[in-house]
């Protein structure tokens, strides 16, 4: 029987100005991202992509689920899905400056 587990995957924290690892799922979990919240506390409009990136991969224009989106100075985007994602699988994330966009990532882990 399955266990699931409503979780925050990835606490509030500043997104780099390169690709790096936000979130990995752990080993014999599956896990389903609900909701993501990206914050920009600056007075400038900045860009924030991230990466849904299988097992073995990096993050590469294929893997690119939400590349160069547009947060407004002073706001906070809100984009609920539904995305699954398999064992060992991660999710990879930049912004367009440096510690200027914040990052929360919520959703249920399936073990």
């Amino acid at each position: 029987m399955s266990t699931y587990s409503i979780k925050e995957l990835v606490s509030a924290r500043s997104l780099p100005d390169s690709a790096s690892a936000l979130y990995t799922v752990p080993a014999f979990t599956q896990t389903i991202v609900k909701q993501l919240l990206v914050s920009n506390t600056t007075a400038t409009d900045l860009e924030a992509t991230l990466y849904f990136v299988s097992d073995g991969d990096t993050p590469n224009t294929s893997n690119a689920m939400f590349p160069g989106v547009l947060v407004s100075a002073n706001s906070t985007l809100s984009i609920d899905i539904k995305s699954v994602l398999p064992i060992a699988s991660s999710i990879h994330g930049f912004a367009s400056a440096s510690a200027s966009l914040n990052i929360h990532i919520s959703g249920v882990e399936v073990a």
